[in-house]
C-alpha cells in the first residue's frame, strides 16, 4: 500500500460515545473499539468508503465479538472481512512477546514482507509506544526501517512512524488483509450502474439476435400444410414463418381475410 489508507479515529465524536459494550458491561467505541475502527480503515480503503467505525463495532456486537472487560476478539477480522469479500488471517496463534527470538521472527518476516507486497496488517500491540494494556494498530507502509502507521486512538508523530524495530519488540499478534488485485476491487455498485443509452443498445443489440434467429428457422413439421396454404392465398409471403407477428402484418392479415 502506497498510500495511505482511510484514517478513523475511535475518538471522532461522530461515534466516540456509541455503544460497545458486551453483556454484562458498559463501555463505548472511545473506550474499546479500536479493533473494529482499524477495520473500518481498511474496508472504507478497499471496498465501500461509506464503512465507518459505527457500523464495524455494531456488526460486531451483534456477532458476539466483544470481549467482556476487554476489547474485541481475535477471531472478529476474518468474518468481518468475509463479508465485504476481504480475506484476513491471524498470522500467528501464540502470542508473539513469549515466543523466542528466533520463532518470532518468522512472523515478523512474514508480515513485514505482507506490507512490502501492498497488503494492510492490523497489529495487536503489547505495552510500550502505543499502550498501557492492549490496542490494535494498522500498519500500512515500511520504508528506510520505519513503519507507517495509523493509529486509530492518536495522531501523535511517534505513534504514526516509528522504527520497524521498535514495533516488533512490543507487538503480539499480526492480522493480514490481502489487498485484493485490481481486477476484483472494482465497486459493485459502479458496476451495477447503467445509463438508459447503454441499455438500449444492450437491449437492440439482443433483440436484433433474437430476431435473425427466429428468421432463420423453417416452418415446423406440424405446420407445413397449413403455412403452404397461407403463402399460396397470399396471407403470408413465405419468408420467417416463426418470426413474431407485429400489428401491422396482424392489420394485413385481418384485410386478406375479409375480416376489416
Amino acid at each position: 500500500m502506497t498510500m495511505q489508507p482511510v484514517k478513523y479515529l475511535q475518538t471522532d465524536s461522530r461515534w466516540a460515545a456509541n455503544d460497545y459494550s458486551a453483556s454484562g458491561e458498559s463501555t463505548t467505541i472511545k473506550a474499546s473499539g479500536c479493533g473494529p475502527t482499524c477495520a473500518a480503515m481498511v474496508i472504507a480503503t478497499l471496498k465501500d468508503s461509506t464503512v465507518t467505525p459505527a457500523t464495524t463495532c455494531a456488526w460486531s456486537l451483534s456477532h458476539g465479538y466483544k470481549a467482556v472487560g476487554q476489547g474485541t476478539y481475535y477471531s472478529y477480522f476474518k468474518p468481518q472481512g468475509a463479508v465485504y469479500n476481504l480475506t484476513w488471517t491471524q498470522l500467528n496463534s501464540s502470542n508473539l512477546l513469549n515466543m523466542t527470538t528466533a520463532n518470532a521472527k518468522t512472523y515478523h518476516d512474514q508480515a513485514l514482507a505482507a506490507v512490502q507486497g501492498g497488503d494492510l496488517v492490523i497489529c495487536c500491540m503489547g505495552p510500550g509506544n502505543w499502550t498501557s494494556g492492549g490496542h490494535f494498530i494498522l500498519w500500512w507502509k515500511y520504508d528506510g526501517g520505519y513503519v507507517y502507521i495509523n493509529d486509530p486512538a492518536s495522531t501523535t508523530s511517534a505513534r504514526e512512524k516509528n522504527t520497524l524495530s521498535l514495533l516488533q519488540a512490543q507487538v503480539k499478534y499480526y492480522f493480514i488483509c490481502k489487498t485484493p488485485t485490481a481486477s476484483t476491487t472494482t465497486n459493485t455498485e459502479e458496476d451495477d450502474e447503467m445509463t438508459q443509452d447503454q441499455f438500449n443498445t444492450m437491449f437492440d443489440t439482443a433483440m436484433s439476435k433474437y430476431q435473425t434467429t427466429l428468421n432463420a428457422k423453417e416452418v415446423s413439421t406440424w405446420a407445413q400444410e397449413h403455412w403452404e396454404d397461407a403463402t399460396k392465398s397470399g396471407v403470408f409471403d413465405g419468408t420467417m414463418p416463426q418470426s413474431p407477428l407485429t400489428r401491422e402484418q396482424a392489420a394485413t392479415v385481418f384485410f386478406r381475410l375479409g375480416l376489416m
